[in-house]
């Protein structure tokens, strides 16, 4: 009998570096995208642990391998003390299988904990005849969106970026920039999104910001100052470009790159300037305003008019076939 349970002990621990106390353990993988997961852990332990100068680190490691360490991948999520362990692993392969755990460095030690493992989506990609660009793609509601920002060369009626190497093209460009059977994203494109995520039905024609943390499922955790708070949920992958516009004088006006984004959201594609402004702020830059819920989180559509003085990266949508 003792033989038994100790076979059945080597089994459970053989992946990862394990010890006999525990205290983080992690938890299944969630937000599960062609490239990205959501994972996040718990401490048991009632009594939060104290340190002294020996304070460590703490963060998952992961691999495509099931004995993840800290020489693989790591995602670091700071001290013993944080209370809040989930953290996006982003970059991932598509149809890949990962393997994670926590690891827990304090005092010249290296501690592992219990290992699981996620597979990561089938990806679906679109390829750009123009110019053989591939992009990942997602599909949301009725719609197959571009997983990542338009990066077409249009000569003129664009400009980079040059923190993030984003084009923003001005609207007369945006509405036909986009290849064969494809359109930039309208104001009812962006509302068949925001259905399919959860703002209420009765928000979705309201301007100014709406929903609560929906906008949180759409956001990367890259490229934004607080992107730790992002899931990107959706994998849509939204990263930040800054607000663009011509003043009075008719000269570019440069806005703080990263802590916003917004798109052109016309109600139709074709000759009337007449449109929205899809925005997403940085989740704790950009404080609640009413008391409540954080700003960051949420989804803003606001009336602009026109749109020619402005600029915007683009999303191409397209319908599922």
């Amino acid at each position: 009998m003792k033989q038994t349970i100790l076979i059945l002990l080597a089994v459970t621990f053989a992946s990862c570096k394990q010890y006999d106390y525990f205290e983080f353990r992690a938890l299944p993988a969630d937000c599960i995208t062609a490239s990205s997961a959501v994972v996040d852990a718990i401490n048991q332990l009632e009594i939060e642990r104290q340190y002294g100068d020996g304070l460590g680190n703490l963060g998952f490691c992961y691999a495509t391998h099931p004995e993840p360490t800290i020489s693989d991948n790591v995602a670091e999520m700071g001290s013993h003390l944080l209370r809040t362990y989930k953290t996006t692993l982003s970059g991932l392969m598509p149809n890949t299988t990962y393997y994670y755990c926590i690891f827990d460095i304090s005092y010249d030690r290296e501690k592992y904990y219990n290992v699981l493992s996620f597979t990561t989506l089938p990806g679906q990609t679109l390829s750009d005849p123009r110019d053989g660009k591939i992009y990942p793609t997602v599909e949301i509601g009725n719609l197959v969106w571009m997983a990542e920002d338009l990066d077409y060369d249009t000569q003129t009626g664009y400009f980079d970026t040059d923190e993030h190497d984003i084009k923003m093209y001005d609207y007369e460009t945006a509405q036909n920039v986009c290849m064969t059977g494809w359109r930039m994203a309208t104001d009812e494109d962006w509302k068949d999104l925001e259905r399919a995520i959860g703002i209420p039905e009765e928000q979705l024609n309201e301007t100014g910001k709406r929903g609560s943390l929906e906008a949180l499922a759409l956001k990367s955790p890259k490229g934004w100052m607080y992107g730790d708070a992002h899931s990107n949920c959706m994998g849509l992958g939204l990263v930040p470009s800054g607000a663009f516009g011509l003043d009075g004088n008719n000269k570019l006006v440069l806005g703080q790159i990263d802590d916003k984004v917004q798109y052109f959201s016309p109600l139709a594609n074709g000759p009337s300037a007449d449109g929205y402004m899809r925005k997403f702020y940085d989740y704790a830059w950009h404080r609640s305003s009413d008391g409540g819920l954080n700003d960051g989180g949420r989804i803003w559509r606001s009336l602009r008019y026109p749109l020619y003085n402005a600029f915007s990266p683009v999303r191409c949508v397209k319908d599922i076939e």
